[in-house]
């Protein structure tokens, strides 16, 4: 809250586009099985965390102020994700 925003949550999830790949987990990383999803549970996913979160979390004027301070805190990377990668340009449509 160093900007005297409310904390905003973030969920993360591990999103897998193959419907083929089988999702295993150790017992040990149980919570991995929640966090690791095939492409179909994502719209299920987002609709139940919508409905989870009925109440907003911040109001117009906080979104703005929250947006500004983003804003003014970005860096832009110093590196070519494509090049990090050994990416090219073609294989994107």
């Amino acid at each position: 809250m160093q900007y005297n925003i409310p904390v905003i949550p973030i969920h993360s999830f591990i999103v897998i586009s193959n419907p083929q790949t089988i999702i295993r987990t150790s017992p040990e990383n149980r919570t991995l099985q929640y966090k690791v999803i095939h492409r179909e549970a994502l719209p299920a996913i987002i609709n139940q965390l919508e409905n989870s979160m009925k109440e907003s979390i911040l109001d117009a004027k906080a979104l703005k102020k929250a947006v500004r301070v983003i804003n003014k805190q970005h860096i832009d990377a110093d590196f070519s994700m494509l090049e990090r990668y050994k990416l090219s340009e073609t294989i994107f449509i």
